[in-house]
C-alpha cells in the first residue's frame, strides 16, 4: 500500500471531506430551526388571529343582544319555541339524533309563523341582526336563537333573510329558516356564550372556515330570552395566513442560507484550512520518512497554526511527534545497523559450531564393525547442545550427547568447552567415562560465573566385544532396540548434571550391545517439542516414529524422527536445541588391512 494511501483513502466520496460534512450539517441544523420557528411562529400568528376574530365575534354578539327589541324578541321565541314543543314530544325517537321529519315540521311551521300575523316581531329582530352585519367590515352572519338544555339542540329564531340568499325558492347554506334545529352540546354553548372562557369555536362549512361566538339576551326581568350568536368567515384570514406564512418561510429560508454560508466560512477558516494543513504536512512528512533528522524540514513546526484551541494542541502534538518519530528512526537505524554486525557475527559463531561439531557421514567409512549418524540443529542462531564422537584407540568408540542449561552465545560458549574438556580428559585418562565427568566436573566449576550446567551422556563402546559402558549425568534415558526388536527406553542410573555441584558422585552403567543392535540418543528438544496447543511431543510419540521402521540406516533412522517431530509442531517455532545421535552395532574384528 502507497504511503499517502492514509489521506487519499474515501476522498471519491463527497461527504468524507471535512468540509462537506461541516456545510451538510450546518444546512440540516439550520433546516431543523427553520422549520420549527416556521412552524412556531406560524401557529402563534395563526391562533392569534382566530382569538382576535373570536373576541370580535363576542363584542358583535354583546352588541346585538343588547340593541334588540326584548319585547320582540321575547315574542319571536315564545312562538318558534311554541311550535318546537308541540312536534318536539311527538316526532322525538329514542335516538338522540335530530329526526328529519322533526327538523322538516319545526322549520316550515316557523317560516309560516315569521311570514304571517307575528311578522313584525320577526321584522324588528331580523332588522336589528341587518344594521349589526351591514356595520361589520367583515363578512358577519347575525342570527337570533334559542336552546333546549334538556335535549342539547339549539333552535334557531330568526336569521337574516335577503333576497339574494334564496333562488328558486331553495335557501342557501348560510341561511337558516325559523325553528331549524342545531345539536349541540352543553360545554359547546358554553364555550360559545360565556365571555369568561377564554376558548372559541373554529369550523369548516361548506363556504370555509367559520369563527362563533355568542352572546345570551336577557328581558326586562332579567330572563334569559335565548342567545344571539355571530358567525365571522376566515377566508380572508385563511388567505393572510397563507401568504403571511409565505413570506415567513422566504425570511426564515433566506436567513437560514446566510447563516449556513457564514458558519460555513467562519468554520471552513478556524477548523477546515487548519486541518488541510495538517493534512498535507502529514501527507509530505510520510513522503520524507527516513530522512535524517538533521536535514529533515519541519513540516508541523513551519505551519503555526495558533488558533487557541483544539486544532493548535493537535498542531503542537504533531509537531512533538515529528521529533519524535524522526529521533526513533535515527535510533532504529542505529539498532538496525548493530542488529546486522550482531546477526553477521551470529552466521560466523554459528558456522564455527557447526565446524567443530564432526558432520561428515560415513562418520568412519573403514569401520564396518558400527554405523552412526549425529546431527544437532539450534533453535537460534547458535546453540547449547553438542554431541561427538570419536576412536580413543582401535577399539574404543567415544561417543558424547550434551544439553547446556540456557541458550544462546553463552550456552554456545559452554557447549564448546565441554566439548573439548570431554574429548581431552578421555584421551588423557583412558576409557573410564565416570572420571572423565569427574574431571570435567571440576574444571568447569573453576570459572562458572553464569553458574552454566549441562546435561550429558558419555559412553565408550567397546567395539570387538559390544560392551558399552556410559555415565548419565542428568541426561534424557537412551532407547535401545535389541535385533528383531523394537526400541524401547532403558531406564539408567542418573546422577547430577555436570557443572551443577562440586561433589557430585557419578555412576556407570554398562550395556552388552549385541550384533543388529541399535542406541539412539537425543536432547530434551525432541521430547519437549510443542505444538499449538502446548502439548509435548514427548516419548511415546518417539518410540512410535522410531519403530515405524526400525531396521532403516542410523541416518533414515534420525531423519524419520526429525520429520515427525516437524509434523508435530505444526509450524511453531522450535521448543529448544534438538540434537541426535544413532549408533548402530555389527560386531566383528577390525580389519586394519
Amino acid at each position: 500500500m502507497d504511503k499517502s494511501s492514509i489521506f487519499e483513502k474515501g476522498k471519491k466520496r463527497v461527504f468524507n471531506s471535512l468540509g462537506a460534512k461541516i456545510f451538510f450539517f450546518t444546512a440540516i441544523f439550520g433546516l431543523i430551526i427553520g422549520l420549527s420557528a416556521i412552524a412556531i411562529g406560524f401557529t402563534m400568528y395563526s391562533r392569534s388571529a382566530d382569538r382576535f376574530y373570536s373576541e370580535k365575534a363576542q363584542r358583535i354578539a354583546e352588541i346585538t343582544a343588547a340593541m334588540l327589541d326584548k319585547k320582540a324578541a321575547e315574542t319571536a321565541r315564545e312562538d318558534v319555541y311554541e311550535i318546537y314543543e308541540e312536534y318536539a314530544d311527538k316526532l322525538t325517537g329514542p335516538d338522540e339524533d335530530i329526526p328529519e321529519e322533526l327538523y322538516d315540521k319545526v322549520s316550515d311551521k316557523g317560516t309560516e309563523l315569521s311570514e304571517g300575523e307575528d311578522k313584525e316581531s320577526f321584522d324588528k329582530v331580523e332588522s336589528v341582526l341587518r344594521k349589526v352585519r351591514d356595520a361589520s367590515a367583515d363578512e358577519v352572519f347575525v342570527y337570533y336563537m334559542t336552546y333546549d338544555e334538556d335535549r342539547e339542540w339549539m333552535i334557531f329564531v330568526t336569521d337574516i333573510k335577503d333576497e339574494q340568499d334564496v333562488q328558486d325558492e331553495q335557501e342557501s347554506e348560510m341561511y337558516f329558516k325559523p325553528g331549524s334545529l342545531w345539536k349541540v352540546d352543553r360545554d359547546t354553548v358554553d364555550l360559545l356564550t360565556n365571555p369568561d372562557r377564554a376558548g372559541y369555536t373554529v369550523y369548516s362549512t361548506g363556504s370555509g372556515m367559520v369563527v362563533t361566538k355568542a352572546s345570551p339576551v336577557y328581558g326586562e326581568n332579567g330572563e334569559n330570552l335565548g342567545y344571539v350568536g355571530v358567525d365571522i368567515m376566515l377566508d380572508d384570514v385563511a388567505g393572510t395566513k397563507r401568504l403571511f406564512l409565505i413570506k415567513y418561510c422566504l425570511a426564515i429560508g433566506g436567513l437560514i442560507l446566510l447563516s449556513s454560508f457564514l458558519m460555513l466560512q467562519i468554520l471552513s477558516r478556524v477548523i477546515v484550512h487548519p486541518v488541510e494543513k495538517l493534512e498535507d504536512a502529514g501527507q509530505r512528512f510520510i513522503n520524507r520518512l527516513g530522512t535524517e533528522l538533521t536535514n529533515a524540514p519541519h513540516f508541523f513546526a513551519d505551519l503555526n497554526l495558533h488558533t487557541g484551541d483544539e486544532v493548535e494542541k493537535l498542531w503542537l502534538t504533531m509537531s512533538d511527534l515529528e521529533v519524535n518519530v524522526a529521533i526513533s528512526m535515527r535510533r532504529i537505524k542505529t539498532m538496525t545497523t548493530e542488529r546486522e554486525r550482531v546477526e553477521a557475527e551470529l552466521t560466523v559463531a554459528s558456522q564455527i559450531q557447526s565446524s567443530m561439531l564432526p558432520c561428515t557421514f560415513p562418520a568412519f567409512p573403514e569401520r564396518s564393525e558400527f554405523d552412526l549418524y549425529a546431527e544437532m540443529v539450534p533453535a537460534k542462531e547458535v546453540g547449547g547442545d553438542l554431541y561427538d564422537y570419536f576412536l580413543t584407540d582401535e577399539d574404543h568408540l567415544a561417543v558424547v550427547i550434551a544439553d547446556v542449561s540456557g541458550k544462546g552465545i553463552s550456552a554456545a560458549l559452554f557447549m564448546v568447552m565441554t566439548k573439548q574438556l570431554l574429548k581431552s580428559r578421555t584421551i588423557t585418562d583412558g576409557a573410564d567415562p565416570v572420571k572423565v565427568l569427574t574431571d570435567v566436573n571440576a574444571l568447569l566449576l573453576e570459572d562458572n560465573e553464569a553458574q552454566l550446567f549441562v546435561t550429558v551422556f558419555f559412553g565408550i563402546l567397546t567395539v570387538s566385544t559390544g560392551q558399552f559402558v556410559y555415565a548419565n549425568a542428568g541426561h534424557e534415558y537412551p532407547a535401545i532396540r535389541r535385533k528383531d526388536g523394537e526400541f524401547k527406553i532403558e531406564k539408567d542410573i542418573h546422577t547430577a548434571p555436570v557443572a551443577a555441584r562440586k561433589k557430585t558422585v557419578f555412576k556407570s552403567n554398562e550395556i552388552l550391545l549385541d550384533p543388529g543392535d541399535t542406541l539412539y540418543l537425543y536432547t530434551d528438544g525432541i521430547t519437549e517439542a510443542r505444538d499449538k496447543d502446548r502439548k509435548m511431543f514427548g516419548r511415546e510419540r518417539l518410540l512410535l516414529a522410531l519403530n515405524e521402521m526400525p531396521d532403516d540406516t542410523p541416518r533414515e533412522i534420525d531423519r524419520r524422527v526429525r520429520q515427525r517431530v516437524k509434523e508435530f509442531e505444526k509450524g511453531n517455532e522450535p521448543f529448544d536445541d534438538c540434537t541426535t545421535l544413532c549408533l548402530k552395532y555389527f560386531g566383528g574384528a577390525f580389519d586394519s588391512k
